[in-house]
């Protein structure tokens, strides 16, 4: 745990000293007023990594936990107050904090006024120097006064999102801290009025944001300790340059009466909401120029975890409990959270490792002595006071922080080098009405070993997400050849085809790793006719080959026979004509196979259905298909599980599937 802080000449006037590398992994930022200080922090960074390692007590104040690591004030940050955090992925992390108005509150006997109105700045501290400098300015009212909400990073397009209480936009900056454009997910700013204080109103109103498998979540507050209605999560997807596009989709309806003012993601697909406590109807306090609709409350939010992904969000059943219960007040989020990863034992750590914490901001974490309003240090299955580490963020024990705490960030570098894989499921000619389920079997080869998985999409929902892969794992993904029932007068044609393909992709921590497998419904054409796909696996770059097949068919007591063949690549279909109907045909590939380079050998052959036979009469479009697969076995000998038909050293040909024998025989 680090006590000592290294001095830096300061460069901005008013600012705090800072340590020389601000952010260590595992360390937390955190945001709070100033009481109305100029020079009062209102960003601090504590050392929370290992509290058990450090003998924390569980349900006290860690104190040790304090001072913070580095701290910067109300000055130093062009005389705002800020609320929301987001950090960006360089190796040494740069923190970006919002403007916010929301330090003011009448709640019984703790009335306080924010001195500074809130603008629309967002400040970068840099990660390596520490020096606190201006990043943009966003558009408030030519009063001024509303602030900003919150701010999220999205890695894959080095881009910040900000929303913004003034214009009920979300506003799109790079980490150049230059201004992209903006996303107006409802009305379009000026087609209706704003508050008499210039905010955009409840329901166009946008708070908590994030990013979370190429969509943009965030936060609509329509509602507060003033009834409204209900505070909702939604989500747009983002295109390959990070812009929102499409419409925006309901995610979650949280419970209760207050807005989500923070939104965060774990990479396996857990989601945290954080609400603050909220009274917009109060009105002007001593004719300060501050409205109404930003007065904080107090003890009415909670903290909600969610699992699953876009469409398919469900409560986790993890009770994260805010607040003292012994005063009554358990339900006391302050609107900030955060996953903290399992910390590893380092070279030259005398500390264990430790597993993984959520940690998120609350009022009256300990009440009434001491009063402890700051961090709540959680395990990630659930937690409340009695089993969580408690952190002031001002030290100041003697006197409540009621409405007067902020966000949280933790630097999280786990979920730095994890990612998803998204199985995708698309239709060519799918009948009205159609819904069935599709199966599909995924390896990776992980730095951690092999992961085997299974995923399932029913259709009319077209995708599946694998959470939390390693970055650099190499994945595979096939479908199961048993797909589900059609209505009549349709059938199954052909193979799946998978984009990449072959079904394997390698897994990159800021690309879309998207695998879509498209399978396709052809309408019934009985005009006796035998289809024949053939689908090949694992052979090496480059391979071409052709591969012959024997068609018998008995139509009634007439034996006919009938060739085909199918070059791949190319086309892999073919079909036979000329058949009888009523005929009752068999497919059989034959040999010679095409050859494989030295140390290559084919498996035997596999038929779907399974028994390579089809009827032409009452079957819709009968379709054989027949896989082939090879393998590099290192040597030229046999191994166990191959057909020796199938070597190719030998030039023998497979093992042919018996000729139907004619009905009644």
């Amino acid at each position: 745990m680090r006590k000592t802080l290294v001095l830096f000449i300061l460069v901005l006037a008013g600012a705090l000293a800072v340590s020389a590398q601000p952010l260590q992994p595992g360390e937390a930022v955190a945001t709070g007023f100033s009481h109305n200080a100029p020079n009062g922090p209102v960003v601090r960074i504590f050392d929370i990594r290992k509290p058990k390692g450090h003998n924390a007590p569980l349900g006290q104040h860690w104190t040790a936990a304090f001072p913070p690591v580095a701290q910067w004030t109300r000055a130093g940050l062009g005389n705002n107050e800020v609320f929301g955090i987001a950090l960006d992925d360089a190796p040494k992390p740069n923190i970006y904090v919002t403007s916010t108005t929301i330090y003011k509150t009448t709640y019984f006997s703790n009335p306080i006024v924010q001195a500074v109105p809130g603008t629309g700045q967002v400040w970068r501290i840099d990660g390596t120097t520490g020096v606190a400098s201006l990043c943009v300015t966003l558009p408030q009212s030519t009063t001024g006064g509303q602030g900003l909400g919150n701010i999220a990073y999205n890695a894959r397009n080095k881009q910040l999102f900000v929303t913004d209480f003034y214009d009920g936009k979300i506003h799109r900056i790079g980490t150049n801290c230059q201004i992209i454009d903006a996303y107006d997910p409802f009305q379009p700013f000026g087609t209706y009025a704003n508050t008499a204080g210039g905010f955009a109103p409840l329901g166009e109103r946008l708070w908590g944001v994030g990013v979370f498998q190429d969509r943009l979540y965030f936060a609509r507050w329509s509602g507060d300790q003033s009834p409204g209605p209900a505070n909702t999560v939604l989500s747009v997807p983002l295109d390959a340059t990070g812009k929102p596009v499409g419409t925006p989709i309901l995610e979650v309806t949280p419970s209760g009466t207050m807005p989500v003012s923070d939104i965060e993601f774990a990479s396996d697909g857990r989601m945290l909401l954080a609400q603050r406590s909220m009274n917009s109807t109060i009105g002007t306090i001593n004719n300060n120029g501050t409205n109404g609709e930003a007065y904080s409350w107090a003890h009415q939010s909670e903290l909600l975890e969610y699992k699953g992904a876009s469409g398919s969000w469900v409560l986790s059943g993890n009770v994260f409990q805010l607040g003292d219960p012994g005063a009554s007040v358990p339900r006391s989020s302050a609107g900030g959270a955060a996953y903290a990863c399992p910390a590893e034992q380092l070279p030259g750590d005398q500390l264990p490792a430790e597993g993984e914490y959520v940690v998120a901001t609350g009022d009256a974490l300990i009440y009434p002595s001491p009063k402890i309003y700051g961090l709540q240090i959680m395990p990630f299955t659930g937690g409340n006071k009695n089993n969580s580490y408690l952190v002031d963020l001002d030290g100041q024990t003697s006197v409540h922080d009621k409405t007067q705490i902020g966000d949280v960030d933790v630097y999280n570098i786990c979920d730095r080098n994890k990612a998803s894989l998204t199985v995708t499921k698309k239709l060519a000619g799918a009948p009205a009405g159609f819904t069935g389920t599709f199966k599909f079997y995924v390896t990776c080869s992980t730095p951690n070993g092999l992961l085997q998985q299974t995923l399932s999409v029913t259709w009319p929902n077209t995708a599946a997400t694998l959470t939390g892969l390693p970055a650099g794992s190499v994945c595979t993904v096939s479908e199961d050849p048993t797909l589900p029932a059609l209505p009549a007068g349709s059938s199954w044609s052909g193979v799946p085809v998978s984009t990449p393909a072959n079904g394997v992709i390698k897994i990159t921590k800021d690309g879309k790793n998207q695998i879509t497998f498209t399978n396709t419904v052809r309408t019934c054409d009985d005009q006796g006719k035998v289809k024949i796909t053939k689908r090949v696996e694992g052979v090496p770059p480059g391979f071409t080959g052709t591969f012959n097949f024997n068609v018998t068919c008995w139509s009634g007591t007439t034996l006919i026979t009938k060739q085909a063949q199918i070059t791949i690549p190319g086309s892999s279909t073919v079909t036979v004509t000329g058949v009888p109907i009523g005929s009752s045909c068999t497919v059989t590939e034959t040999g010679p196979l095409p050859s494989l380079p030295a140390g290559w050998l084919w498996l035997a052959p596999t038929y779907q259905p399974a028994s390579s036979h089809v009827d032409l009469e009452g079957n819709c479009c009968p379709e054989v298909v027949v896989v082939d697969r090879a393998k590099f076995c290192c040597n030229q000998s046999h191994e166990e599980g191959y057909s020796t038909g199938y070597d190719t050293d030998s030039g023998s040909e497979p093992e042919a599937a018996p000729s139907p024998a004619p009905p009644g025989r």
